[in-house]
């Protein structure tokens, strides 16, 4: 878990410095040698490393602590360029001090153990926490007009801008502890579920006639300068002090309507408040006397609560009893004015517009933007952010502004290469508005933003292939990839065309940052995390073997799941049956020729590498008995040819045939294959047993009789002969049948004719 969050060098793996090594797992050996050479681990006074052994609290303890340490010393970052830095998701980066000099950038799922500085040149633009904590200070000197705090938490915040304005949100279920100004600024809770701003503080640092706009829900807030404004323009403040250097300072309680409310206003100075919120009691203390209420607080105490200085209903003269009517709240009744040359209008981007706007006194300056040539809407739409309408207009913002100083505007979210009409209106601090807006015209830059589409990365698995092509947007001809921080998952490898291959081979989190370049050059960068999950336990999927059988060739291919890379077999224990083998690729072949039962254990090993160990067991069954199928023989015929092969079954191996008792047929044989065979010549009833023989061996007999019948009767086919002519050639060849062997004919009586 360390080294996921930490990410040191896997560069610095070395393991050989603990006894024990051989005894770490595969996948734990760089996350070891690496924390091991960053001071993070140290192992036992042994050398040893254990392993196995549980982790004690105090070990704990060290182990966070020095992690705490290196990530303060070596993960310090100074952020130049817009862009979004920290983890797109998962387990958040943990760095040192973190400075940013630049707008446009977004700290996501960070946290961090130092400071963290945001000062700049420029002064407009903005920045954007989300899901960050700061352990140290965060510091605002400059550089920006708006800063995002969202879903964050803040222990101490300084507001200390050298020019500009600074707007600050609070969203989500942000936590800002404590806020200390020195310079101007607007502090607002948007959409908050958490506890926004909790103490605010305006220091001795602020200068004269600078203030803080309020809009929320806050704690407290204490005044410590003198001539300042406090404006709460809408929502609740617990408890607000003024102190007793605070002396001419001034307080607006919902200048923006009656929408606020003072639980509890303490005033160890004189003081005016204006505005017509809800101050549900006020403490005079000594050093208050004659403090001024434009509305009368619900209840008043302290030592100085007869001094109060409230208007009559009605307003203006001496009211009876003596009250001292109060001059104000302020009998300003004209809204700002532009200064000449303002408001300016610019577009920035291709999706973006700026208002530039410096007025004769102080206030807030509201702007809309909407297509070209669409109604004009009202100062109040302007104000609301709508179109002439009524709806959401295309791009709303607004500041705080201060006299005489330039404030900006930051329209965003427009369309490239689109005409737009911007209108803008002021309001000063006690609610006076120009009644007609201003408008300008800009045009965006006909080009779209370079931007990543993906943001974010499906997890990997070691061992598994992994492909995925980024996506972009904007920009202009051929968009080219490329890594520019952090390191890609061993066995994968990034092409400049946005591709991901290849088959990851170690499980982590793998944290880096990858540039899109398009052809001006111009350039985006996106940081991701990918998640490689360790692979699937190696594991047999075979887990019975069938059974064999004595003499019969048998073949089986163990199956096996899980593991990274190659798996090979190997026999660990027992024997395997006779006549088999068992190969490193999970195959067995062979006949077994002993029966029997056959117990032994199999192992697999993949390339981590990773085992696992199965018990398997062979029953070899015995052969089927050797017996003959023939069981009789056909008749034959003395003198005719006979033939006739023996058949037989069971047994193993080779069958061999032999003649074990009786005689066969004069004029036969039998051969081992258990063939007859020849031509009997002398007629009877034979009888004789045989016996057939297998490899083992084994036998079985039996007995046959053979019945050799007698030839057919010897006789003349021929039974005439044809007539001659005297002196005509004369042949003629008599035929017969029946018989055995050669027949032979002769002359037996009577006589033959001459010549």
């Amino acid at each position: 878990m360390v080294n996921a969050l930490l990410q040191p060098d896997e560069g610095k793996s070395d393991v050989s410095r603990f006894k024990d090594a051989a005894d770490f797992a595969g996948w734990s050996k760089t996350a070891i040698g690496s924390l091991a050479a960053e001071g993070i681990l140290s192992g036992y006074p042994d050398g040893t490393f254990r392993p196995e052994s549980k982790i004690t609290r105090a070990e704990a303890v060290v182990v966070l602590n020095n992690a705490i340490q290196f990530a303060t010393k070596t993960r310090s970052d100074i952020y130049n360029k817009a862009g979004v830095y920290g983890a797109s998701s998962g387990v958040p980066s943990i760095v040192g001090s973190i400075t940013v000099n630049a707008s446009g950038v977004t700290l996501l799922n960070m946290v961090i153990l130092g400071d963290l500085t945001v000062d700049g040149a420029e002064t407009s633009g903005g920045i954007t926490l989300q899901n960050v904590i700061v352990r140290g200070d965060t510091h605002i000197n400059g550089g920006v007009n708006l800063t995002s705090v969202v879903d964050s938490t803040l222990g101490s915040l300084q507001v200390c801008m050298k020019s500009g304005d600074i707007r600050i949100t609070a969203e989500g279920s942000t936590v800002i502890h404590r806020t200390a100004l020195c310079w101007s600024a607007a502090l607002e809770e948007k959409q908050l579920t958490g506890e926004g701003f909790i103490d605010v503080l305006l220091s001795r640092e602020m200068a004269v006639g600078s203030g803080a706009e309020l809009t929320g829900d806050f704690e407290a807030v204490n005044v410590d300068r003198n001539e300042v404004k406090l404006l709460l323009k809408r929502g609740t403040i617990r408890t607000v002090t003024f102190g007793k250097d605070s002396g001419g300072s001034v307080g607006y309680v919902g200048y923006d309507g009656k929408k606020s409310t003072i639980e509890h206003l303490v005033l160890d100075a004189v003081i005016t408040i204006f505005g017509q919120g809800t101050i549900e009691t006020a403490t005079l203390n000594q050093g208050a006397e004659g403090s001024k209420f434009e509305r009368k607080p619900g209840q008043i105490d302290g030592p100085q609560a007869g001094s109060a200085v409230i208007p009559p209903v009605g307003g203006g003269g001496s009211a009876p009893g003596g009250e001292v009517s109060v001059p104000t709240p302020p009998g300003d009744t004209a809204p700002p004015i532009f200064l000449a040359t303002y408001p300016q209008w610019a577009a920035v981007s291709e999706t973006g517009a700026q208002v530039t706007s410096k007025m004769n006194e102080q206030g807030q300056l509201y702007a809309v933007a909407v297509l070209q040539n669409d109604p004009a809407p009202t100062s109040a739409q302007v104000k609301a952010g709508l179109n002439s309408g009524g709806s959401n207009a295309l791009s709303y913002a607004q500041s705080f502004a201060a006299a005489n100083a330039e404030a900006v505007l930051q329209l965003n979210g427009l369309s490239a290469g689109t005409d737009y009409d911007i209108y803008a209106v002021a309001a000063d601090s006690t609610g006076n508005m120009q009644t007609m807006p201003v408008k300008g015209s800009v045009k965006t830059s006909g080009i779209a933003p370079l931007k990543f589409v993906t943001a974010s990365l499906p997890n990997g698995k070691a061992g598994i292939p992994y492909a995925v092509t980024l996506e972009s947007s904007g920009g202009i001809g051929t968009r080219y990839y490329s890594l520019t921080s952090g390191g890609l998952p061993i066995g994968t490898a990034f092409s400049s065309a946005g591709v991901f291959s290849g088959t990851p081979s170690v499980a982590g989190t793998y944290t880096f940052t990858l540039r899109v370049t398009d052809s001006r050059p111009a350039s985006a960068e996106q940081s991701f995390t990918l998640t490689v999950e360790p692979p699937e336990p190696l594991t047999f999927v075979t887990t019975t073997l069938p059974n064999g059988k004595m003499g019969t060739p048998y073949a089986v291919t163990l199956e096996s799941s899980g593991g990274l890379g190659t798996r090979n077999y190997s026999l660990t224990s027992g024997g395997l049956p006779i006549g088999t083998a068992f190969s490193s690729a999970g195959v067995f072949s062979g006949t077994p020729s002993v029966a029997g039962t056959y117990t032994f254990t199999l192992r697999v090993t993949d390339s981590q590498p990773a085992s696992a160990s199965k018990t398997f067991t062979i029953v070899v069954e015995p052969p089927e008995p050797i017996t003959f199928i023939t069981t009789s023989l056909p008749n034959g015929k003395a003198g005719t040819p006979y033939a006739v092969t023996l058949e037989s079954s069971g047994g193993i191996g080779t069958r061999y045939y032999s003649l074990v008792s009786g005689g066969l047929p004069i004029g036969t044989a039998f051969s081992s294959a258990g063939v007859f065979s020849g031509t009997p010549s002398v007629a009877g009833t034979y009888t004789f047993t045989l016996r057939v023989t297998d490899s083992r061996p084994a036998s079985a007999e039996q007995s046959f009789t053979l019945t050799v019948e007698p030839p057919e009767p010897l006789t003349f086919v021929t039974t005439t002969l044809p007539n001659g002519k005297m002196g005509t050639p004369y042949a003629v060849t008599l035929e017969s049948s029946g018989g055995l062997g050669t027949r032979n004919y002769s002359l037996t009586s009577g006589g033959l004719p001459i010549g």
